[in-house]
């Protein structure tokens, strides 16, 4: 779907599109013989770094692009540490394969990553080569052997920091590599995207294991995070996957922001949609919880807004970098434009993507509200109901939501280790960074970081055609790392709604009679209020190599919950949170609507038990057909120990124990392990998913 110029019928159109309306069975043709009309749950993740990024090349990373299939698939890969000749020294396979997978290394370390790995080219020698490999000049070592290998992670560090400062700086800095030897760099650059190409046209099998061709956009102007992951449907690609360098370039020929977003896609408009080729592509934002409020800009035209709308259907609510949903902090007993205390879910204390390790985190006041997709969402139903001028008809609005967002989770690994989210043994995300227990507890901030998570699709079969669909109508819920299972409609009358959740065609049902997240809802009939049927499954769980349930894996359900923005008659954005499922025994919900988040130190599971499975259907008893909405689901899991309780216990120190800091003290001499009695480090967490909203627009 390209994006359109101002007519009556384009506006249409995109708001069409954009609405995300289409039922079951709308989508690309029948391939698989499991093909479902009524559509399956696919896990994935669509945010993966291997050794052709260079922040995974530096910090020894010895998978590729085809390492990253293999692991996704099920198979077995190498894993930091590496040894004095930088060959793995352990191996790591994931307990549950995938069903889909993106490679998105930088496209902007692409061609110093080619020039400075091939020792035969002239670059190889520049200082700038020589601290991307980790080489130290041995002439000006005492024990050239020993003290090189014992530097490796101090250089890597120091290496890390020249790339984000070529990145991190506007106009951004090509690396020195590529302005020595441009022509080498180049076709170094067209060499790694063609090869990223051919690996996932390698392990593409429809019908069982999907890849995407992708890749990441990584501008951070002053180490605020504004990436894109750039997602392709097919095998029509661009020739050459365009860089913060190129874009920066242009945007500034242009008058705009070097940063600008809409450079980027002019770029994919003219060589991916206009090509003529069947190429057709979308842009995922991540981490706006460190973009310092900067990813999500008023739109400066009406052009803009639909533009928007169509490129970036959906956001990155979650990944080993944080939680994007909203932010509360219990230390300060207050949020960013929210009172609700499920947004201290796995937040990182910083504003930006550099933290300082030294300082305590930033109150909430610190942080732009457009830093959290809540209050993205919830400012994208301001902005459509203000409008935008329309060039064509002056003094005319068009009313454009520019930030009607779905939402998927990934991990963002760097290991090349797509969906590595268990929590029980949680092996680390970069490299020679946090390979070992010590490194994950006592590193600047890797404590903080999480397993990440996984992006789910509602889709007809496992093709390519089929899940690119439900990406682009955002069908799609993200979870924080585990598989529970989660349906979310919307409808003005489902009949019987009393035995809904107990009739076998809920589905059929659910589509035949409303719409599924990531849509609109029809116009309000009158008198009317929506209502919204929410289902969820628990995780199926996986056994361990003796049989036993491996911890965090198969975990009850403790809720559902609805969250409810909207704007009222003055233009003021609003928010509700509601707990609408039962987890007790007798079905009711406690008076208070609370629950406990105990858990039992011992089994690292809640104290009390939770549902298999919860369904409800809910009315919106305050619903006003003046007000746009959005409405999505969020559904929590028992708590259970979050990974770092168990890197800690490995490591001789219990977060449940009165004595911890006095552990932390003895039981790695020399090592900082007080993280793993940090107040901010919580030892349990709560795993949850999070559905893309249902949309409602009054005259819609």
């Amino acid at each position: 779907m390209k994006p359109v110029t101002l007519s009556v019928v384009a506006i249409a159109l995109v708001l069409a599109v954009a609405s995300g309306s289409a039922g079951a069975g709308d989508t690309p043709s029948q391939q698989c013989p499991t093909y479902d009309p009524l559509r399956e749950p696919f896990f994935g993740d669509l945010h993966v770094h291997t050794n052709d990024s260079v922040d995974a090349f530096v910090f020894d990373v010895v998978n590729g692009p085809r390492d990253a299939y293999v692991f996704a698939r099920g198979g077995e890969v190498g894993m930091t540490p590496v040894d004095i000749d930088r060959k793995p020294t352990r191996t790591w396979k994931l307990r549950r394969p995938l069903d889909f997978t993106a490679v998105t290394d930088h496209s902007e370390g692409f061609g110093v990553t080619r020039v400075c790995r091939d020792p035969t080219s002239p670059a190889y020698s520049l200082p700038e080569c020589q601290l991307l490999n980790g080489i130290v000049p041995t002439s000006a070592l005492p024990n050239p052997s020993d003290v090189q290998f014992a530097l490796h992670k101090t250089i890597s560090q120091a290496t890390l920091l020249l790339l984000i400062a070529s990145v991190g700086v506007v106009p951004p800095n090509v690396p020195v590599t590529c302005r020595l030897y441009p022509d080498q760099c180049d076709a170094g650059a067209l060499s790694i995207w063609q090869d990223e190409q051919d690996a996932a046209k390698q392990y593409d099998d429809p019908c069982h294991f999907t890849t995407f061709i992708a890749y990441e956009w990584t501008p951070m102007p002053g180490t605020a995070n504004l990436h894109r992951n750039v997602v392709f449907a097919n095998e029509h690609v661009p020739g050459r996957a365009f860089s913060y360098f190129e874009t920066s370039e242009r945007a500034r020929s242009e008058g705009k922001l070097d940063y600008d977003a809409r450079v980027l896609w002019e770029m994919l408009q003219e060589n991916c949609l206009d090509a003529g080729t069947g190429c057709d592509v979308l842009t995922i934002p991540h981490n706006s919880n460190f973009s310092a409020g900067l990813m999500f800009p008023d739109p400066h035209d009406a052009k803009e807004a639909a533009d928007r709308a169509v490129w970036e259907p959906l956001v990155e609510i979650t990944q080993h970098k944080g939680s994007s949903e909203c932010r509360f902090d219990r230390m300060y007993g207050s949020g960013v434009d929210t009172t609700d205390e499920q947004c201290a879910f796995e937040q990182e204390p910083s504003l930006t993507l550099l933290p300082n390790q030294y300082l305590p985190p930033p109150p909430p006041e610190a942080f732009q509200p457009r830093a959290f997709v809540r209050s993205v969402l919830k400012d994208g139903l301001a902005l459509e109901q203000q409008g935008f001028d329309d060039p064509a008809n002056p003094g005319a609005k068009l009313h454009i939501n520019p930030f009607k967002l779905g939402v998927i989770g990934s991990t963002d690994t760097h290991n090349g280790t797509p969906g590595n989210t268990d929590e029980v043994d949680w092996p680390g995300h970069v490299g020679n960074q946090d390979d070992t227990e010590v490194k994950r507890m006592s590193g600047a901030f890797t404590a903080r970081s999480n397993p990440g998570g996984l992006a789910v699709v509602w889709a007809e079969e496992n093709t390519r055609d089929s899940i690119f669909a439900a990406l682009r109508r955002r069908e799609t819920y993200g979870t924080s790392g585990t598989r529970p299972k989660v349906r979310f409609f919307g409808a003005w009358d489902f009949g019987d709604a009393t035995s809904l959740c107990d009739d076998p065609s809920l589905v059929r049902v659910g589509y035949q009679q409303g719409v599924p997240m990531g849509s609109d809802l029809p116009p309000a009939p009158p008198g009317k209020k929506p209502r919204f049927v929410a289902w969820a499954l628990k995780d199926e769980g996986v056994l361990d190599d003796s049989g036993s349930p491996v911890p965090g894996t198969g975990t009850p359900l403790q809720r559902i919950q609805i969250v409810k923005g909207w704007v009222d008659g003055a233009g003021a954005t609003h928010e509700r949170v509601l707990n609408i499922a039962p987890t007790r025994d007798d079905g009711s919900l406690r008076p208070d609507g609370s629950f406990s988040e105990d858990v039992d130190p011992q089994t690292c599971r809640a104290t009390t038990t939770g549902s298999g499975e919860l369904c409800t259907v809910w009315e919106d008893d305050d619903f006003d057909p003046t007000q746009p909405a959005f409405y999505y689901a969020r559904v929590l899991e028992d708590p259970t120990c979050r990974w770092s309780t168990y890197a800690c216990r490995k490591l001789g120190v219990d977060p449940f124990a009165d004595t911890c800091l006095a552990q932390a003290e003895t039981a790695q001499p020399g090592q900082n392990l007080y993280d793993c009695c940090a107040i901010r480090l919580d030892p349990v967490i709560q795993e949850r998913a999070w559905t893309s909203p249902i949309w409602y627009r009054p005259g819609s």
